[in-house]
């Protein structure tokens, strides 16, 4: 598996527009090697979106990335809606203790942050969705 680990600091007055936004991702679920993507807010910054998403490999990501993220980036017009982004990649999760992400909960860990989960930005993909 793969993981793209986003961080955005959204301004309190973009807080609702950004998570409209975040809700719109849903077509992930057509990309190749997608398998689920889910986020909340940083319960210690509270402007702070934090947005775990995993893919089976890196080259499905590298493939959606290149040629599928702009063009949903653009139609859900969220490029605004923060004022800055971090993205991270990585391969393997470290220890439990950095994660702990069972989406049935109120809050999950992610790279050690405590996060409130927002149920409606969670994307899962489709069981048997892709051959």
């Amino acid at each position: 598996m793969f993981y793209k680990w986003i961080v955005c600091q959204v301004p309190t007055a973009q807080k609702k527009n950004f998570s409209t936004a975040q809700e719109k991702w849903g077509s992930l679920i057509n990309s190749k090697g997608f398998l689920c993507q889910f986020g909340g807010w940083n319960i210690h910054n509270s402007n702070e979106a934090c947005i775990l998403s995993i893919w089976e490999s890196k080259k499905d990501l590298d493939y959606f990335m290149k040629y599928e993220h702009d063009f949903i980036y653009h139609k859900i017009q969220q490029k605004h809606t923060y004022s800055s982004i971090s993205i991270k990649f990585f391969e393997e999760i470290e220890s439990s203790q950095e994660f702990s992400f069972d989406l049935t909960k109120e809050f999950i860990l992610i790279k050690g942050i405590k996060i409130k989960l927002v149920p409606s930005w969670t994307v899962l993909r489709k069981q048997n969705s892709h051959p």
